[in-house]
This record gives structure tokens, sequence and C-alpha cells, in this order.
């Protein structure tokens, strides 16, 4: 016999030997079982057995099903920008295994735009839009201003204003080529030239306590605007007077009570304008901000009418404060 037979055959005896002497001792055994346990993860199997403690025999072998994960909701990590993706993520609550996924950006939301420059009969204007969320900026361009009217010379102190005021449809003319900046405003026209320079805003409410005030009026939605608003109270408790003339000093009131009632220096250089007066602190703030000058050295003349190009000029002066 070879020797590596030889071998073979003497490993393979104690073989058969070790077998016989474990069934013997198996058979021989008075069992005392053990339960162990390997609990199911969320991807593994459990498994259960049963085992003597004394010969290792096994009974009640059996495994169980995985658990699965236990996820929680999406929770955002990295916010998405306007351009930019953000990242959310869902965790297992029992393993730690985690998924991410990417969130949309959200998008550019432009405020409405700022009148960065003003337009001129020479040169376009320019709209700076804003994106609140992230500051981006991008631009248009405005038409240049345009002058429809015969009467309106660009030496007129008036000028820029009425141009102002026409192109961003403030005001009409009284015809298609004529502005009229001398014929006396009514009140009825003031309010309404207001209104449309501060965008047009809805009435607080519907109420019109003005018997002189009629739903077809052009100035109707304006001055319940204004009531509603605190800009003007009428001439009365029932009548607004909307024909009656406009006076300097009910414009620079109007437009004072629009502002908010703004501070001012206390300083008041014109002799006609007495502490006492209801328009006494908003011409004291209109002559602040350049918004007037008076009519001569050290006069307001606060009685006196408002004309067309009188007050188209107050609404450009004030239009940025």
């Amino acid at each position: 016999m070879k020797k590596k037979e030889k071998y073979f055959a003497v490993a393979f005896c104690l073989f058969l030997c070790v077998i016989c002497l474990c069934v013997r001792v198996s058979a021989e055994c008075n069992h005392v079982y053990k339960v162990y346990e390997i609990p199911a993860g969320c991807v593994s199997p459990g498994v259960h057995e049963e085992r003597c403690i004394y010969c290792g025999a096994l009974k009640n072998v059996y495994s169980t099903a995985p658990l699965g994960h236990d996820i929680s909701g999406w929770r955002l990590v990295v916010k998405p920008g306007c351009t930019t993706c953000g990242t959310e993520q869902r965790k297992c609550s029992r393993c730690g295994f985690y998924e991410v996924r990417s969130v949309a950006p959200v998008g550019h939301r432009y405020n409405q735009g700022v009148l960065t420059k003003e337009p001129t009969t020479t040169a376009m204007g320019r709209i700076t839009y804003t994106c609140l969320n992230c500051g981006d900026t991008y631009q248009k361009t405005t038409p240049r201003l345009t002058n429809p009217f015969v009467d309106v010379k660009p030496k007129d102190y008036f000028y820029d204003s009425v141009l102002w005021a026409a192109n961003n449809k403030i005001t009409n003319g009284i015809d298609m080529m004529h502005f009229a900046p001398y014929h006396t405003c009514s009140r009825g026209e003031m309010v309404t030239f207001l209104w449309r320079a501060v965008g047009c805003p809805e009435p607080a409410s519907s109420a019109n306590p003005f018997v002189d005030v009629r739903g077809r009026d052009f100035f109707a939605k304006a001055v319940l605007w204004a009531y509603h608003a605190g800009v003007t109270n009428g001439v009365d408790a029932s009548h607004f007077s909307p024909k009656d003339r406009c006076t300097r000093a009910q414009v620079v009131t109007f437009l004072y009570r629009v502002k908010g009632k703004p501070g001012h220096s206390g300083r008041n250089a014109f002799a006609d304008v007495r502490p006492r007066a209801y328009y006494y602190d908003a011409v004291l703030w209109a002559a602040d901000f350049g918004v007037t000058t008076g009519t001569e050295n050290g006069i307001f003349s606060p009685n006196q009418r408002c004309d067309r190009g009188q007050i188209v000029t107050f609404l450009y002066r004030s239009r940025h404060l």
C-alpha cells in the first residue's frame, strides 16, 4: 500500500470512530436545550435554534424574515437656492440606513421693480428688478419721455413734471395737444392725480359719505380711497366739493397725509403760515424736502388757487419721499 493511501485509510477510520462515538453519546445524552436567537435585522433574517448544552444536538431550528427598514419622512438638510438644488434625507430608525434625494431649485422671485434711472426726452430710463430670495437683479429699459403738448415748453418750470405725469398716466391733457398748465385744478382732479401717483389703490370701503360724489364720476374711486385712507374728510361731513378750486394748502396737506405725516425741522420760512393752521405741519414738511419753495420770498400763499402745472410739480418733487 502506498504511503498516501495508508494515511487516507487511517483518517477515514478515525472519522468513522468519531461519528460512532457522537451517535452513541447523543443517544445516551439526557438533553438540556438552550434557546439561541439572532434577531432579524432590517435586511438580514433572524435565526432561532434550540441546542443541547451537553452534546450540541439541535431542534426547532428556523429563520425569521427580515424586518425591512423603518424609514422616517423626508427631512430637508440643504435648502435649495434660486438656481441650485437642495437635498432631502430620510433615515432608518433601526440600522442607520439612509436615502438622499435632490430638491429642485425654487426659482427667482423678483420684486415689482424700482426705477433706478428716470427717462428723459433724450434718454431711456431703467427699472431694476431684485430677487427677494437671493438678491439677483436684472434690468429693463423704459421709453424716452414724449411731449405731446404744445403749451408745455422745455423752459417751463413744470416741463419735467408734466412729461413725467403724462408718460406715467397720472394725468392727461385737456385735449390731445394741450395740458393747460395754468388752468385751476379742481379738488376732484387733485385727488385723482394723487390717487394715480400712488398706484391707484382700491378704497378700503365702498361706503360713500359724500352726496356730491357719484359712482359714475371720474374721481369717485379716488375720493373714496382718500376718505377711507384719512387723506381727506371733505369740506364737511357730507360734501367733498369736487368742483371747487384746489388751493396750495390743500395740495400739500393731502400729500403730507399720503406720506404718513412725516416729521420736519420746525423751521418756518413763510410769514403767511401760522402754527394754528391745519396745513402748518404739511407746509413745513414740504419746504424741508423741496416740494415747494413758496410763491415768492417768505410767502407760501396757502389760499391761492393751485393750477395744473403746480400740482403735477408737487407730485413730481415728492415722488421719492
